[in-house]
């Protein structure tokens, strides 16, 4: 071993409560929470899980696995099929970049969901205008982001108990 400070990653250990967690997220994402008089959707619930997700995790299997949730996420919600899994595998690209940071705690799993959302957000619109030849409902979709925005820290919090029970490197 060429590396004595690194210890290796079993992939399996950092694939499997990823997996599980996105599945709980794709299965939740049709629905709508009624609140204060308003729908909040929570059709951002997997991209929170894609951001949150182990870079450790192998990114073949990852891509599938997005590329298939999203596929779900379209097909349950009546939407274009495919617009979900592109808007996943984009990020993806820059959610497992080597630059991206493995710190955790709340503060920067806030970092990485808005960094997603920086790149995921335009593409959901333009694949939305490209599609159905209009932007999309700013307001309804706002209201899903702030809805998820606030599951951030409760999320994250998950998050790193599952990691350091299962030895990650997030």
């Amino acid at each position: 071993m060429a590396f004595t400070t690194s210890t290796p990653v079993n992939p399996g250990k950092t694939l499997l409560p990823s997996t599980i967690a996105l599945i709980i997220a794709v299965l939740l994402s049709p629905i709508h929470v009624s609140a204060l008089g308003v729908s909040w959707s929570l059709i951002w619930l997997p991209f929170l899980v894609l951001a949150l997700w182990s870079r450790s995790a192998p990114i073949f299997p990852t891509a599938i696995a997005f590329f298939i949730g999203g596929m779900w996420v379209d097909w349950v919600t009546l939407g274009a099929l495919g617009q979900w899994s592109f808007v996943y595998l984009v990020t993806i690209l820059v959610r497992f970049s080597p630059r991206a940071s493995k710190e955790s705690g709340i503060g920067r799993a806030y970092i990485r969901f808005g960094l997603c959302l920086l790149v995921g957000l335009p593409v959901y619109a333009l694949t939305g205008w490209a599609v159905y030849a209009s932007l999309p409902d700013w307001l309804t979709l706002c209201r899903g982001l702030l809805f998820v925005a606030i599951l951030v820290p409760p999320v994250a919090a998950l998050r790193d108990v599952v990691a350091r029970r299962y030895g990650q490197d997030m």
